[in-house]
């Protein structure tokens, strides 16, 4: 899969993780709407939506970064885990990296020109700055997300109470 898109530029942090969040209530209120069910089968149903609604953080592989050679320009290949989607969030509190980027699986492509730089030096220092930013903000999503999953585990174990025991009085 390939696709062509500015990274951390797209759906504001707050905004994604809420939508999300409402996912996830929306998962567990339907499941409810299915009528009796015992406390173990419904306990298994919410871990079962916490895993599938929590997010797994964006970690790059710096280390194993790759540079490739061609006319005019220097492309880079750099390898990530986690959830692909946050490439398209951008970060509620701090600036935005206007890079062009193409993932492919589970690695973004990246190119600077090298008629834009005097010398390695220059090409060097502005990917190590490129890095750093984009370190930066996956520094920042990473607490958001941390706190999102916490959050979510917490929010699905009180509703899930409240809904079960509805689900239970439906019964009498």
């Amino acid at each position: 899969m390939e696709d062509r898109f500015v990274i951390f530029t797209g759906t504001i942090c707050s905004t994604y993780l809420n939508r999300m969040r409402d996912y996830a209530m929306r998962d567990l209120e339907n499941e409810t709407k299915k009528g009796k069910t015992n406390f173990l089968k419904f306990s298994k149903i919410v871990e079962k939506i916490y895993n599938e609604n929590k997010i797994e953080s964006l970690n790059f592989s710096y280390d194993e970064i790759r540079k490739i050679e061609e006319k005019n320009r220097i492309i880079f290949s750099l390898p990530f885990s986690g959830s692909g989607e946050l490439l398209k969030v951008s970060p509620d509190t701090i600036d935005g990296l206007k890079l062009p980027v193409m993932r492919k699986e589970e690695e973004i492509i990246f190119s600077l020109k090298e008629t834009e730089f005097k010398d390695e030096h220059e090409i060097k220092e502005e990917l190590g700055n490129l890095l750093t930013k984009i370190n930066e903000i996956c520094s920042f999503l990473k607490k958001e997300i941390e706190n999102y999953n916490k959050d979510l585990a917490n929010m699905l174990k009180e509703k899930s109470v409240e809904l079960y025991e509805k689900i239970s009085f439906r019964t009498w």
